[in-house]
């Protein structure tokens, strides 16, 4: 299963695109913002 990982500072958004990724078959992450973003990053590798 493919990963992502999605970034936006509107939880709704990251709500309905988190759906329709995970509904595609996609195993989804998310971060509220640049800065979470990194830290996931640089974490998973």
């Amino acid at each position: 299963m493919k990963k992502i990982l999605l970034v936006d500072d509107q939880a709704h958004v990251i709500r309905v695109v988190k759906l329709g990724l995970e509904d595609g078959g996609y195993e989804v992450d998310t971060a509220a913002n640049g800065s979470e973003c990194l830290v996931k990053l640089c974490s998973a590798h």
